[in-house]
């Protein structure tokens, strides 16, 4: 499989949609996950085979899943933004 140039992916959906990412995302060697933070109860419903060598990180505003996407990049200093509810 051809490098990637990122190493993370939030996944901004659920069900079968987010699976079918996380499972491309893993077959391309990306490990690390941002997920809003509401749905964190929910990753015990994922199979064991997706869970296993990943790294999950829950983030409950924009600023949160920028700071682990771009971690390089300076700190925002703006008002923090909510992540819209999940549906």
């Amino acid at each position: 499989m051809k490098a990637t140039p990122f190493s993370r992916v939030l996944v901004a959906n659920r069900g079968e949609i987010a699976l079918r990412v996380m499972r491309t995302a893993k077959r391309m060697g990306l490990s690390t996950f941002i997920l809003p933070a509401l749905n964190e109860p929910d990753l015990k419903e994922l199979p064991d085979e997706i869970r296993q060598g990943m790294r999950f990180v829950p983030a409950s505003t924009l600023e949160q899943v920028l700071a682990i996407a771009l971690p390089s990049q300076p700190a925002a200093t703006t008002t923090q933004m909510p992540l819209p509810e999940p549906y």
